[in-house]
């Protein structure tokens, strides 16, 4: 019987989103308040978009990136 090696670093998963919602967040220039989509991954990700992500596509571009630790 041959024996199977997996190479755990090879294996690139997408964090898993934990936290998903509208938030308000104060303008850092104007400080109104404004109603922005944010998603937290369990890498400690925070990420901002105008907009709740339509496709898998959207998240690759949003308009603020934090990390919590």
């Amino acid at each position: 019987m041959a024996e199977v090696q997996q190479n755990a670093g090879s294996l690139s998963l997408p964090p898993v989103i934990r936290k998903e919602g509208w938030l308000y967040k104060r303008g850092e220039y104007f400080r109104n308040w404004r109603h922005r989509y944010f998603i937290l991954r369990d890498n400690g990700q925070l990420l901002g978009f105008k907009a709740k992500p339509s496709t898998p596509h959207d998240l690759d571009d949003p308009v603020h990136t934090f990390t919590a630790r």
